[in-house]
């Protein structure tokens, strides 16, 4: 038996490989004068991901398989006494002694399940979360099942996004991507209310009134891959203009580029002229603060305004401002304020 996982890869390849090779086929066979007409081969290559992906939603409504009240076939809300009556009429016909050491396996798992589902907080956590539940640990009330059913969900979300991030990196970003997204949101909102609010009255409670809410999620997960996949496919046949459109604009044009180096450039003049000015007036500030009117003390050693100015070319613009009105504030503080600006500064 194929496990989930291996499904979900098997399906992944399809989508691959299976529309491509059957537009080929169908422009090959039987247009065979549309070869070289990509109008009509994307047309076509539309069509039949619209066809594979409604067969796929037939495959997935027509394949699950069936829960404990469909095997005992009772309703869904059956009661305790309801499950009893069902449970023996099953067992009469199907107890290994009757029907064959093939049936053992069978016989067993409903047995079990109705073990099960005669508690009534396993039974919660069935509808909900499947037959795994009868091989938790923490199940005891109805927030642990709720917790460890959600723990267990979080693989599939970690996998598809996952999945949706390596499409993305590889040339899909563009390819119905916010409708992917979207779709991924209501998947898991849609899930949660399965989850802890189920209602009858629900679109696929109408579509399928034997199913239980765990069976709802498995489909719309089937959904959901397949939705996502057609998404991507066939998003650049309906709009080839606009992909192309959106592949032209990441190309950066020379001119901007440019233009843009040109203002980097002639900020960094400004960063360094206004850096040499603020550095000079706070050493002329320093060194008349301290007594010494040397004309010689005018001007700034070159090495000392080199070691500092290396420095403070890492600041923006716009720490400038806020500089100022420090400097303004040290010159008028006294000489507490000409103490700290000496600390500041490594005088």
């Amino acid at each position: 038996m194929i496990s989930h996982t291996g499904d979900v890869l098997l399906r992944i390849v399809a989508w691959t490989f299976v529309p491509d090779f059957v537009t080929r086929g169908i422009i090959r066979y039987l247009f065979p004068s549309q070869t070289s007409n990509p109008t009509f081969y994307r047309r076509t290559f539309a069509t039949v991901i619209a066809g594979y992906l409604l067969y796929n939603i037939y495959i997935a409504s027509t394949t699950t398989p069936p829960n404990f009240y469909q095997i005992l076939k009772v309703p869904v809300d059956a009661d305790e006494n309801t499950l009893k009556m069902a449970f023996r009429v099953f067992a009469r016909k199907n107890h290994p002694d009757r029907a064959g050491p093939k049936a053992e396996h069978l016989f067993i798992q409903v047995r079990d399940a109705y073990d099960g589902l005669r508690h009534p907080i396993k039974r919660f956590a069935y509808d909900r979360f499947g037959p795994d539940i009868f091989g938790w640990e923490s199940c005891g009330t109805p927030r642990e099942c709720v917790n460890s059913g959600l723990l267990g969900s979080i693989g599939f979300y970690i996998a598809s996004t996952f999945f949706m991030g390596v499409t993305w990196l590889f040339g899909a970003r563009d390819s119905g991507s916010f409708w992917r997204y979207v779709l991924f949101f209501g998947l898991f909102v849609t899930e949660l209310s399965f989850v802890l609010a189920p209602s009858p009255h629900s679109l696929l409670a109408g579509l399928f009134p034997q199913r239980v809410p765990f069976q709802h999620v498995q489909y719309i997960h089937q959904l959901f891959l397949s939705v996502s996949i057609a998404i991507q496919r066939i998003y650049p046949a309906l709009l080839p203009d606009l992909v192309d459109a959106q592949e032209l604009s990441r190309e950066v044009d020379p001119e901007v580029l440019a233009a843009a180096t040109g203002q980097i450039a002639m900020l960094a003049r400004n960063v360094e002229t206004e850096t040499r000015r603020m550095v000079v007036s706070d050493l002329r500030t320093l060194h008349v603060a301290a007594g010494v009117h040397d004309p010689k003390t005018e001007f700034v050693p070159s090495a000392l305004s080199s070691s500092i100015l290396d420095t403070l070319r890492t600041r923006a613009v716009a720490q400038s401002a806020k500089q100022r009105a420090a400097r303004v504030s040290a010159h008028a503080g006294g000489p507490h304020a000409e103490e700290e600006k000496r600390q500041r500064h490594g005088v």
